[in-house]
């Protein structure tokens, strides 16, 4: 029975000390905690000092992989709204940082859809053409038609 009851201690306080862990944790990633205060607190529940530097290392990670996750999003965007040209991207990339060879990697692959992606005249500049016979009605009606208005809206 005494086997019991140890083990059930022993289980809870691990339970326990995975929280607390991940609380400690927690505040670090929000700037709460310094390294070194979370990793004495680590410490002081039990971890090694070798763990809990690993465990505040892998944090470290996901918080510059989150980072640059939404730096490369914003590299996109801009490179395929054609407001960066590719030395530009290219060089907003490799400042995150990460290699030249993964950068090149997503210029390519949004190459693919920059081309895809043609200007084309606004409903009002459509409507300005077509008063001053620039368009043909079937053209006006076609070009209206790709900025998705349906038939009903274009008879109008």
């Amino acid at each position: 029975m005494a086997g019991i009851v140890d083990f059930t201690i022993a289980y809870n306080a691990e339970e326990d000390r995975d929280f607390t862990r991940t609380d400690i944790i927690a505040a670090y990633e929000i700037g709460r905690f310094k390294r070194s205060e979370a990793l004495g607190a680590l410490v002081s529940i039990g971890y090694t000092e070798t763990m809990a530097d690993v465990w505040l290392s892998k944090a470290d990670l996901t918080k510059a992989n989150a980072y640059a996750r939404e730096r490369i999003a914003q590299v996109k965007t801009l490179y395929r709204g054609k407001r960066l040209t590719r030395t530009q991207a290219h060089t907003q990339l490799t400042g995150i940082p990460i290699p030249s060879a993964e950068a090149d990697t997503y210029i390519e692959l949004w190459n693919v859809g920059r081309e895809a992606l043609v200007g084309r005249p606004s409903k009002s500049e459509l409507r300005r053409f077509f008063l001053q016979n620039v368009l043909e009605e079937p053209e006006f009606r076609a070009e209206l038609a790709g900025h998705h208005l349906s038939d009903t809206y274009i008879d109008w």
